[in-house]
């Protein structure tokens, strides 16, 4: 028994550590639904089997989204959080970072947002996640739970 529990928690840091980045492609009318990138597992949500390594590492804490190549035309990231909305068009060589949750780590919705669709070309994406239980210690604490981070105030180009 604990040698397969070991052995689980070897394979999902290898998991971790292999799968944190992914590459995607968007073709031509490709388009990403509004979404959050954490599930929900730190506020104990049930997550897909697949996603059960959250369990471990905590919940998507920050993303860094990166466009390898131009895009001819649309395939902005938007921000669609009433009061927040934003949108980010591709560059190539250019990135973005967004926090996705709030100091308890539960998921901070202000973080949602969509892939729009790409009108003429095609949008090449890198994006690389960290982990809330990888960065706890780094992530500052409050008295008051519910406080919230500041919103990024400026888009720099």
């Amino acid at each position: 028994m604990i040698a397969s529990i070991v052995l689980s928690l070897i394979y999902i840091g290898l998991f971790t550590v292999l799968f944190m980045s992914q590459v995607t492609n968007y073709g031509l009318s490709g388009l990403c639904e509004s979404h959050t990138d954490p599930h929900g597992a730190t506020e104990g949500v049930e997550v897909p089997p697949e996603r059960e390594d959250l369990y471990v590492t905590g919940d998507i804490l920050s993303t860094f989204m990166a466009w390898l190549e131009e895009v001819g035309a649309g395939g902005a990231t938007a921000y669609d959080m009433v009061g927040y909305e934003q949108a980010v068009f591709p560059t190539r060589g250019a990135a973005a970072f967004w926090t996705n949750l709030d100091r308890k780590g539960h998921r901070d919705f202000r973080a949602s947002h969509m892939g729009c669709p790409i009108l003429k070309g095609s949008k090449w994406i890198l994006n690389k996640w960290s982990y809330h239980f990888d960065q706890f210690h780094l992530w500052p604490c409050h008295l008051d739970q519910e406080a919230q981070f500041k919103p990024f105030d400026k888009i720099y180009y």
